[in-house]
């Protein structure tokens, strides 16, 4: 249907972003980044916090005609809502490092 067509590039948009979240995850996994990378990795999240706002956007923005596809719309919201939750660790993980 032209709902299922419409979450299907958001799917994998999402995917993508999950990728990116995934990325910076294993940067700063290993504790603090070096000060001399800080500032890349604070413009990274700060970038995708901003993809992931958009993104959450165009899904809430998707009419869907039924309750099967509203539910996928909320899965897929929720999923975007729980990468947002990483990047604030992640960016919380950077900060302490820079011990703001």
């Amino acid at each position: 249907g032209g709902a299922a067509a419409a979450l299907a590039p958001l799917l994998e948009e999402t995917e993508t972003l999950r990728a990116r979240v995934d990325e910076l995850q294993r940067l700063v996994g290993r504790g603090a980044p070096p000060a001399a990378l800080r500032a890349a990795i604070d413009q990274r999240l700060l970038n995708l916090t901003e993809s992931l706002t958009r993104h959450h956007l165009a899904v809430d923005a998707v009419a869907v005609p039924d309750e099967v596809q509203r539910a996928a719309r909320r899965e897929l919201s929720r999923q975007i809502e729980a990468m947002c939750e990483r990047v604030d660790g992640i960016s919380l993980q950077v900060r302490a490092g820079a011990g703001e």
